[in-house]
């Protein structure tokens, strides 16, 4: 005994699942949006068409910190999604306080959205002030 299927059905049902899940994630791209990062003087500016901002002490990274408790490349982040996602690749962690929130400690590949403004430190906890202390602001036109 065997089966017949109708492969119409499937392709039909299959393309407009396909076109749907398009719909969807071109409704979280807004190209418009932009990650603003700034350390010390130094601003760097991340957007959706970059594939990946990199961070640490060397001297390829977007942004360098160039401080021994800093990896090479400390942190990547992506936009995936339509958020800015922040990837710890460090030895130490990094420390990410959104404004107002508590300060989180990553470690290696852990992740963290970055939405709204903030500060990040590489390598030990965030101090006010601190010349190695990056802030963050998430901005959508």
């Amino acid at each position: 005994m065997s089966k017949s299927v109708s492969s119409g059905s499937f392709e039909s049902g299959y393309q407009e699942t396909a076109e749907s899940d398009v719909s969807r994630v071109r409704a979280l791209y807004n190209p418009d949006s932009r990650l603003v990062l700034r350390m010390g003087d130094g601003e760097v500016v991340m957007t959706p068409a970059m594939r990946v901002l990199t961070m640490g002490r060397n001297a390829d990274c977007d942004l360098v910190v160039n401080e021994p408790y800093v990896s090479l490349v400390h942190v990547r982040i992506l936009y995936r999604k339509g958020k800015f996602v922040l990837i710890d690749q460090s030895r130490n962690g990094t420390y990410v306080r959104a404004e107002n929130g508590p300060e989180v400690c990553l470690v290696q590949d852990d992740e963290f959205p970055l939405a709204g403004r903030g500060t990040i430190s590489l390598g030990h906890a965030g101090v006010e002030g601190a010349a190695d202390l990056i802030a963050y602001a998430f901005e959508e036109k």
